[in-house]
């Protein structure tokens, strides 16, 4: 994920899949919570299968997973699939 970490910057990851009902609902909603700022930037990636590389790199066991990390580079709180979280995770970052 470090590769796509931008300095200065909230980077949002959304772990979604296509087959994935709930991921369909949050999508939407974390596009829009990053698109009222200036300073916060959406990754989306699109776990195909549970065998993928990425899959297995960053050990997601589960969709939606959202992890937010802050301008120098830690992820806030840990990976979750709940707006609210999400929400509060990028306003923590933003400071």
């Amino acid at each position: 994920l470090n590769n796509y970490l931008v300095k200065d910057y909230v980077v949002v990851f959304d772990f979604y899949a296509d087959w994935c009902g709930p991921c369909k609902i949050l999508g939407p909603r974390v596009e829009e919570l990053v698109n009222k700022y200036d300073n916060v930037l959406l990754r989306k990636v699109n776990i195909v299968n549970w065998g993928s590389a990425v899959a297995k790199q960053y050990k997601i066991q589960f969709v939606p997973n959202v992890r937010v990390y802050d301008k120098q580079g830690p992820m806030i709180g840990e990976p979750t699939p709940d707006y609210n979280q999400i929400a509060e995770y990028v306003g923590k970052a933003r400071k």
